[in-house]
């Protein structure tokens, strides 16, 4: 790309975000007032015929105001950060798995105790594999943050194991995943390995299974953890106000 190109793009970016500072919506991650929140683009929004489970359907999916125009956040990064922020204060150790980079500037911003893990992501705290992060002890973190994770790992009973090893007692792990509100049971085929019936079936290439809503409860409660959720329902805040849809759910997994 061209110095020239960048830059106009770069011009075409700001101009964007002030055309929409100012109004009725608030994005947590950024401070903004904005006018609306952005939704995706035509070519995200999949053919129901393409896909098993069309994104139209699931639970914690705002297809028409999934971006923050200021500052990039999409509703599930606000979800999480809204629920922290009302519920916990910055003396919280939390672990984030395969960070956000809008929940982690959020929360080193106002100076939580804060780490961040992978396997392959470049610039993270500690490089570790989330079946076994032997580079934490037990009874580590108050919070756990691991969003859009597990559908990637074929062994997500062991990384729940280690999640709820690492939460102290009275911990939480606040998990996410993407979840068809139609689908009655996990779909997961070991051997479905090609990449166009991943997407078909799974929704992206590099996912491993789809969950349904009680597929993903039974494997936080396999290991031990009592399932709580947090959503429109026992918020204090109003999810259309923060971007969020009305099915917005995010999962408390608590250590006991």
């Amino acid at each position: 790309m061209s110095l020239s190109l960048h830059i106009n793009m770069k011009i075409k970016q700001i101009f964007n975000k002030l055309l929409h500072l100012g109004g009725a919506f608030e994005c947590i991650a950024c401070n903004s007032s904005v006018n609306k929140f952005q939704g995706v683009s035509h070519t995200l929004r999949r053919d129901a015929n393409s896909v098993i489970c069309a994104p139209s359907g699931f639970e914690t999916l705002n297809l028409d105001a999934y971006f923050c125009p200021v500052c990039d956040a999409n509703d599930r990064d606000r979800l999480i950060l809204n629920y922290l922020l009302i519920n916990h204060g910055p003396s919280t150790k939390i672990l984030e798995i395969a960070p956000s980079k809008s929940i982690r500037s959020k929360l080193n911003v106002m100076r939580f105790d804060y780490r961040c893990c992978d396997l392959y992501m470049p610039g993270v705290d500690d490089v570790c594999d989330i079946t076994k992060m032997t580079c934490y002890e037990d009874a580590t973190f108050d919070v756990v943050i691991c969003s859009h994770v597990l559908e990637h790992i074929h062994e997500d009973n062991k990384a729940v194991a280690e999640i709820a090893r690492i939460l102290k007692p009275n911990g939480k792990a606040l998990i996410l995943v993407p979840i068809p509100l139609g689908l009655e049971k996990n779909m997961y085929d070991p051997s479905l390995t090609d990449p166009g019936e991943r997407i078909k079936y799974y929704g992206q290439n590099d996912h491993v299974r789809m969950y349904s809503k009680s597929g993903l409860i039974n494997l936080i409660s396999n290991a031990g953890l009592k399932v709580e959720t947090w959503d429109q329902s026992n918020a204090s805040i109003q999810f259309d106000k923060v971007g969020l849809s009305s099915t917005s759910t995010l999962y408390l997994a608590v250590k006991q």
